[in-house]
């Protein structure tokens, strides 16, 4: 019913009015990452995300004025997963380039 009546009100069409919120960019992959692997790369996100609010309850969370990072291992088989979420795709991509570089570093690639 709101939305009913923001559309009446505004004379917006849903898509118009989801436009003007805006959205997020989502990006999610996996790399290969043993469980040591895994913790030095947490170890090593965390010195590179130092200005971010680190939240270690499942795996590792950044998150940042612009979006998150998340970075945990796999319960169920030795692989990393990277999470990103950010208002801007360029901002995602910054990110996962910095994760790719710290997975290569400690991976010697």
């Amino acid at each position: 019913a709101l939305v009913l009546q923001l559309m009446a009100e505004t004379g917006k069409s849903i898509s118009e009015l989801v436009a003007d919120i805006g959205g997020y960019y989502v990006e999610k992959t996996k790399f290969k990452a043993d469980s040591m692997v895994a913790a030095k790369i947490i170890e090593l996100a965390k010195e590179k995300f130092s200005n971010a609010q680190i939240n270690t309850l499942d795996g590792c969370r950044f998150d940042f004025d612009d979006g998150w990072v998340h970075l945990r291992s796999s319960n169920t088989e030795p692989v990393m997963r990277l999470i990103v979420e950010t208002k801007e795709r360029g901002d995602a991509v910054k990110y996962i380039d910095a994760v790719t570089t710290i997975r290569r570093q400690v991976c010697g690639e």
